[in-house]
């Protein structure tokens, strides 16, 4: 398993659904896309942030 850094606002977006990263959209992709493994696309942000953390 691969690890990577990022900022605890991009993590907090994901779980909490609310958009603090300091990163703006472009960092909750990036976490987003770590954490499913695949590309995400913005409209499939509400879903796959709730898949991704529920693996987790």
């Amino acid at each position: 398993m691969s690890t990577k850094e990022f900022h605890i606002t991009e993590i907090i977006s994901v779980v909490t659904g609310k958009a603090v990263a300091i990163s703006h959209v472009d960092g909750i992709h990036r976490f987003l896309e770590f954490m499913c493994g695949e590309r995400i696309y913005t409209p499939q942000i509400p879903a796959r942030s709730v898949h991704a953390h529920r693996i987790y």
